[in-house]
């Protein structure tokens, strides 16, 4: 009887080690699962919140003060361009605010309105941002 109660006290311990055990990978599986649906939700975040830095240029209204700041931040990943008087000046690194002066072509005036255009191409990446300046009224 001495022999059977150890036995039955040893496979009972035996069940509970394997349902804790089960119950670990159990745990485990569900935590990884949870885990990389957090790491591909935080990825769709970081690529929305990359596209509104671009998007919210999209046929707006800016300042020639806010262009410059635009072009001075976003020239080296992207090409800048402006549009006045029938003449493109286009800033893809090269562009720094003292060299903004009225004596130079392209000059951008900071009281002046610009309408933003953001430009994609064939695979919707993006591959310019575009400000057109608008009419005096």
């Amino acid at each position: 009887m001495e022999h059977a109660c150890k036995l039955l006290s040893l496979s009972a311990g035996l069940i509970v080690t394997c349902m804790l055990i089960g119950f670990g990978l159990l745990a485990f599986r569900e935590a990884r699962q949870l885990g990389t649906e957090v790491l591909e939700s935080l990825q769709e975040m970081t690529e929305e919140y990359g596209e509104y830095a671009w998007n919210r240029y999209e046929d707006v209204c800016v300042s020639g003060g806010e262009v410059v700041n635009v072009i001075r931040k976003y020239q080296t990943q992207v090409p800048v361009s402006v549009i006045q008087y029938g003449r493109t000046y286009t800033y893809a690194g090269g562009f720094r605010p003292n060299n903004n002066v009225p004596a130079n072509s392209g000059y951008i005036r900071y009281g002046d309105t610009y309408r933003g255009k953001v430009i994609r191409d064939g695979k919707d990446k993006l591959s310019g941002l575009y400000f057109y300046l608008e009419p005096s009224s």
